[in-house]
């Protein structure tokens, strides 16, 4: 029984299988620059100091109230959604900057140039 006991011990262990490297995700129609992705140790504060933005200006651009927790690899707009064309239709859900955050973001730019 021991010499068996021993063979068990002593058998070689399989190469562990390499995984395949994935694609980073990616939101479409957002460029990589209005994102930032969130590190051990960053803040709402940090990151809005970082992007040359308010606290204010940041949470709004994400939706986010003063509180609220930054999850490691959480995916932060920093930049506002680009305006769209003045006076062109856009369908519902189409994109444009028709979401709140980017309202805000805008009404913040006007409140900023008076």
């Amino acid at each position: 029984m021991a010499r068996w006991w021993a063979a068990v011990q002593h058998k070689p262990r399989p190469a562990p299988t390499p995984v395949p490297p994935t694609a980073p995700v990616t939101t479409p129609g957002v460029s990589e620059d209005r994102i930032h992705i969130v590190e051990k140790g960053d803040t709402w504060w940090g990151i809005a100091e970082e992007h040359g933005l308010s606290v204010p200006e940041l949470l709004a651009l994400n939706d986010a109230a003063v509180g609220d927790i930054l999850d490691i690899g959480d995916r932060i707009n920093v930049a506002p959604d680009p305006d769209p064309v003045p006076g062109a239709a856009v369908p519902d859900g189409q994109g444009g900057g028709g979401t709140l955050a980017s309202l805000i973001a805008a009404l913040l730019r006007a409140f900023r140039r008076t």
